[in-house]
């Protein structure tokens, strides 16, 4: 009985220094995603959410879903429509490579209109993204 006492005080304690770095990086960053929390204090996104959640919850921070970013669905796979060109490129050179010599020359807002016009079967509403701010 001990032992699990002293294993459920050490996960508390543990959870209660997690929160403390959240709010630390939420004061000293402002608005930010889980990732780049998670990534701030160098634990994973799930865990991340989960206490930001718990923070949420108790008032402690704010936080919203964000807008809906575009995804596409190509020959059955789904894809966020991110800002990352390197990205956009490797689904051009999986789905349309012949179009690659065109591609690579592109900016971002090009290379997304590309897909979405010309390799995309369809767009469709993708994740909403959690942000939260002190």
């Amino acid at each position: 009985m001990k032992g699990a006492l002293r294993l459920a005080e050490k996960n508390q304690s543990q959870m209660t220094k997690v929160k403390d770095k959240i709010k630390n990086y939420l004061d000293k960053n402002g608005r930010s995603s889980v990732a780049e929390v998670a990534q701030g204090i160098d634990y994973s996104n799930g865990y991340t959410l989960k206490n930001l959640k718990e923070l949420k919850s108790d008032g402690e921070v704010e936080g919203k879903k964000t807008k809906q970013i575009p995804a596409l669905v190509v020959s059955g796979n789904f894809y966020v429509l991110t800002g990352d060109k390197d990205y956009l490129l490797s689904i051009v050179k999986r789905h349309a490579p012949h179009l690659m010599g065109r591609a690579r020359g592109m900016s971002v807002t090009e290379l997304q209109k590309l897909l979405t016009k010309e390799i995309a079967d369809s767009v469709v509403g993708g994740p909403r993204p959690w942000e939260f701010w002190r």
